[in-house]
């Protein structure tokens, strides 16, 4: 008979309890052990970042002043006393997306959108994003803009709003930026650690005591999602240096796969950096209002900073400062940020002694002839970066390449240098300079040089390299440096050579191998027109293909566009006349297109010829008169332009009021004025015209509108202005999906009956989309497209430029354009 162990009941009973009571109190427990959990996280975390605040302090301050170092007038004054808050232009709406109810502006409607030539939309009241706000969709940036536009100073901008908290947003809240030079980071030579040669840079920045915490503060940033680079400089690389560069960044990118990196490149050529997904964005030009803010800002920081420092040392009386400004505002055609502070600041100097960009450039670079310093010293420096191919050169080889001018270094001829000097070296340079190092440490001092680690050498601006480089060459290099000109430094340096050999030179034979649609090299070519001399032969031959191809009605109108800011940019007075013939056009393109212009170039004298045009026949040509007139700066255009809001049809109100809502000091007071008239189009005008604000304001003053105004139709357009307000900005670009995790092409695919297959290019289904009858299909695989440039869908996005719907036209030029920008010239 089995016997079982005996029971002590008091036991049993207690351990019964005793266990009860145990997993009740764990029960109870339980809700409260992650947030228990989550606190001892946090304590953790806070204690980490307490120790690493010193590190992060010392990147703030060190981020901020050099972000007030990064601009052309840095030895005069900070960045912030001249800024002018630099814009990119906001892309067109994703036809992947789906976007709120909204009508769509004017603006947007009339204005092509021109990355390539942000100069003809620079005076309308487009849309225009801040790098932070393009930042709230998408991780990776790539600014792009003609040298000196103000990639260095957006980027710098940027990077102080983020260290002083100034962002508005909360993507960036707790960001730390990064911000750097890319040959200030040693990434040319094979890294193993792709976070190495950043943490090199700013450790040798820091103090010893901090290195190993900022290298904590560092790692935890990037492991964390918590970094961005800030990149200057990307638009100077070599085609080589590029592709050394897109390798490093897919190094970085594969291990720290959160990072965010916004960068600074050229308009000419991006390698690979479309294929690893960045999105392009263009930098806004700056048009009057900027280019009137900023003489304001000028004037005043001049006579708080310089006027002082002249009358106390008893020098010359300067001219008085109202005088320099209404000489300043006389000037026609387009200016970048660089060549309008030039010409800004040799006028203030007494040094202009002419307003083309030639001799600015001259004006400015006579400051560096000093001493043993040359023009052909000058110039053979620029050149050697082009025979050697590179952004940036050794010091020694740049030492001994001037040696060969100036003589050799003292000890070559024998002087004892003695060992207390020889202690004194810093960074191995003699306390005893030989000529060629006097000029090499004259130059870096002044700002034309920048130094970078390893002891190399680069040039601040490509602009000043390629001038300086023109003058070394002769026309017999041409051919060859034009077959290098997707590098920044090479087509400068063929700019200013053709420029000084203009009467030598038939430019005209560099576009003999143009490719057929987008005419790179043609459009090349007009951005030189405003310093070629009216003399030249060839200037009036591009003259007339420039106006053949503005009347060719066979032309894609985003082509016909780019002419037509071509003719402003040249700054030719003849360009007025030629905007006045085209007003009476038959063709209601052509009219459209002398509007934008005239509106572009901004001259007060076209105003009477652009008034009757408000009666035209076509809706088209009306509100494109009406975009025309708000950009002029003139009292008739703008008494038009306010009769037109009081008494215009319900369009050409609303294109006006938006017109109006752009002003920079008088935008938000007109606008709130207009919503208290009595009459109702008006109202209804100045409702739609608070999307142009997207802010706080804008959204309190369509909710109140929404409840208060009087006609129902007023407040219901107000209570769309107003959601549409409280979401976020659809021209805000975001990542573009895996095309097998896309729900328009998943769907696309489902009507043919068809799968995606995941990791395969859908070409197939994409030439199926792009020979749609559907326009919204056809936008959908435009935005696929550039990444696959494939002759099968070259020959259709080729095919859409011609298409009916303008929209569909505008975004297969843009393709076009992305696939130049990746080495891919179409429609050959």
């Amino acid at each position: 008979m089995v016997s079982f162990p005996r029971i002590d009941l008091t036991s049993f009973v207690l351990g019964f309890i005793a266990a009860s009571l145990f997993w009740w109190l764990i029960a109870r427990l339980r809700p409260l052990i992650p947030p228990l959990i989550n606190r001892i996280k946090k304590f953790f975390q806070d204690l980490r970042e307490r120790n690493l605040e010193v590190a992060n302090q010392f990147l703030q301050k060190d981020t901020l002043q050099r972000a007030q170092r990064m601009h052309l007038a840095a030895a005069l004054f900070p960045l912030d006393e001249i800024l002018i808050p630099p814009t990119v232009l906001a892309p067109p709406l994703s036809a992947l997306e789906k976007h709120p109810a909204a009508p769509d502006s004017i603006a947007s409607q009339f204005i092509p959108y021109t990355p390539d030539w942000p100069e003809l939309s620079a005076n309308y009241p487009v849309e225009t994003l801040t790098l932070e706000e393009a930042t709230c969709g998408h991780p990776l940036i790539a600014v792009v803009g003609v040298p000196g536009s103000g990639k260095s100073v957006a980027l710098a901008h940027l990077a102080s709003q983020i260290v002083r908290n100034e962002v508005r947003g909360n993507t960036l809240k707790g960001i730390s930026p990064f911000y750097f030079h890319i040959r200030e980071i040693e990434i040319f030579e094979e890294v193993s650690d792709p976070l190495q040669p950043v943490l090199q840079f700013f450790q040798n920045r820091l103090p010893v005591i901090l290195r190993p915490r900022f290298h904590q503060f560092l790692t935890d940033r990037f492991n964390t999602g918590r970094a961005l680079l800030l990149i200057d400089g990307v638009d100077e690389l070599s085609p080589e240096e590029l592709r050394l560069f897109h390798q490093y960044l897919n190094l970085l990118r594969s291990k720290y796969p959160t990072l965010r990196i916004i960068l600074a490149a050229s308009p000419l050529y991006l390698n690979g950096l479309i294929e690893s997904g960045f999105q392009v964005l263009a930098l806004s030009s700056w048009g009057f209002r900027q280019r009137e803010e900023f003489l304001e800002r000028w004037c005043q920081a001049w006579e708080r900073w310089i006027v002082p420092e002249i009358q106390k040392r008893g020098e010359i009386q300067p001219v008085p400062v109202f005088l320099l400004k209404n000489w300043l505002r006389g000037e026609r055609g387009t200016f970048t940020p660089l060549e309008w502070t030039l010409r800004t600041w040799l006028a203030f100097t007494g040094e202009i002694q002419s307003t083309q960009i030639v001799q600015i450039l001259r004006s400015f670079l006579n400051r560096f002839v000093q001493g043993n310093i040359t023009y052909q010293i000058l110039e053979v420096i620029a050149s050697e970066f082009l025979i050697r191919k590179a952004s940036a050169l050794p010091y020694q080889d740049l030492e001994k390449t001037i040696a060969q001018i100036t003589g050799p270094r003292p000890d070559e001829l024998g002087e004892i240098v003695s060992e207390t000097q020889l202690k004194k070296q810093k960074k191995k340079r003699d306390i005893i300079l030989s000529p060629s190092e006097q000029v090499l440490e004259t130059l870096l001092a002044e700002g034309l040089l920048r130094e970078y680690p390893g002891e190399q050498l680069g040039f601040v601006n490509p602009l000043f390299a390629g001038y300086l480089a023109g003058g070394r060459f002769t026309p017999m290099d041409l051919p060859q440096l034009w077959a290098q000109s997707q590098w920044e430094f090479a087509y400068q340096t063929v700019r200013y050579l053709t420029i000084r050999h203009a009467n030598s030179i038939d430019a005209l034979t560099l576009l003999s191998e143009d490719d057929s649609m987008l005419k790179s090299n043609f459009f090349r070519l007009t951005r030189w027109l405003p310093d070629i001399p009216t003399t030249v032969s060839w200037r009036s031959s591009l003259f007339k293909q420039m106006v053949q191809y503005l009347q060719d009605e066979n032309l894609p109108e985003g082509f016909r566009a780019r002419v037509v800011a071509a003719f402003v940019h040249s700054g030719d007075p003849s360009v007025n006349r030629l905007f006045k013939s085209l007003f009476s056009s038959p063709s209601t393109v052509l009219k459209r297109l002398s509007l934008l212009g005239a509106g572009a170039w901004g001259d007060a004298s076209l105003v009477p010829d652009i008034l009757p045009l408000l009666a035209d026949p076509s809706e088209e040509v009306r509100l494109t008169a009406c975009l025309a007139l708000s950009a002029i700066p003139s009292e008739s255009a703008q008494s038009a332009i306010a009769e037109t809001l009081m008494h215009g049809d319900e369009m050409m109100r609303q294109a006006t009021a938006e017109a109006l809502a752009h002003h920079p000091k008088e935008g938000r007071a007109v606008i709130e004025q207009a919503l208290k008239v009595p009459d109702l189009l008006t109202r209804r005008a100045a409702v739609l015209a608070l999307l142009q604000f997207r802010d706080d304001w804008a959204k309190q003053l369509a909710e109140q509108v929404a409840v208060e105004d009087g006609q129902w139709v007023v407040r219901n357009v107000a209570s769309q202005v107003a959601e549409v307000l409280a979401q976020k900005n659809p021209r805000i670009p975001n990542v573009l999906p895996a095309p097998w995790e896309s729900p328009w092409l998943i769907g696309f695919a489902a009507k043919k009956g068809l799968g995606v297959t995941p990791n395969l290019p859908p070409i197939d289904l994409l030439v199926e989309a792009l020979r749609s009858s559907s326009t919204e299909d056809q936008k959908a695989a435009l935005e696929y497209a550039r990444n696959y440039p494939e002759a099968v869908i070259q020959q259709e996005v080729v095919r859409l430029t011609q298409s009916a719907d303008r929209a569909v036209q505008d975004t297969a030029f843009l393709v076009l354009w992305y696939w130049k920008l990746w080495g891919v010239s179409a429609g050959n």
